[in-house]
């Protein structure tokens, strides 16, 4: 994981496939989460939201609709805070010293 530079288009696909943060899946997959993953799982999906709002703001709608931008602007908030809140629950039932370091930053 490169601090401080957008992941390449590569990085991030592996990183979907590998990073159970980043999956679709409806209910975590709790037993597959450490802490290892969790950084960069969510500085991923805050660097894709970043590139999500340059594009809407770089080229913007002359007549936004709700799906152009406000859906999209939901679907980024959605993405993050599903990711954040498996942090939230581990952080709560699985507290470790490890875990601290890792939520706090």
């Amino acid at each position: 994981m490169r601090c401080g530079n957008p992941l390449s288009k590569f990085e991030q696909q592996v990183n979907k496939m590998t990073n159970p943060l980043l999956s679709n899946h409806r209910m975590p997959t709790f037993n597959s989460i450490d802490t290892a993953c969790m950084e960069p799982a969510i500085t991923q999906i805050i660097a894709e939201n970043k590139q999500v709002l340059e594009s809407l703001v770089s080229e913007p709608n002359e007549d936004p609709t709700w799906e152009s931008l406000i859906q999209v602007l939901d679907n980024m908030e959605d993405r993050l805070l599903n990711a954040w809140s498996v942090i939230e629950h581990l952080f709560g039932v699985n507290n470790s010293e490890e875990l601290r370091e890792v939520y706090q930053r």
